[in-house]
C-alpha cells in the first residue's frame, strides 16, 4: 500500500512555482485571476509564516500569511491562499 501521509513543511523559496501552479488549479476561474491576486503581487507574504501541504511528493495545499494594516493598528497578518 502506498504512504498517503500528508507532510506540512515551512514554505521554501523553491516552492514558488508549485504553489502558483496549485492556486490556478484551484482558483475555479480557469485562466482568470483570483480576488487574492492583487494581494499577493502588491505585498509580499511573511516566509516564516507559510506552509504548504505535501501528499507525498504532491503539494495540496498552501497557506501564506502577508502583512496588513488596519487603520493605524500594524502587526496583523492576512491569510492568502
Amino acid at each position: 500500500m502506498n504512504d498517503l501521509s500528508t507532510t506540512i513543511l515551512q514554505e521554501t523559496p523553491d516552492d514558488a512555482e508549485a504553489i502558483e501552479r496549485l492556486n490556478a488549479r484551484t482558483s475555479g476561474r480557469a485562466g482568470l485571476p483570483n480576488r487574492h491576486t492583487g494581494l499577493r503581487e502588491e505585498v509580499a507574504h511573511i516566509p516564516e509564516l507559510s506552509f504548504t501541504a505535501r501528499v507525498g511528493t504532491l503539494m495540496v495545499g498552501s497557506v501564506r500569511l502577508s502583512p496588513i494594516v488596519i487603520g493605524t493598528a500594524k502587526g496583523a497578518a492576512a491569510l492568502v491562499r
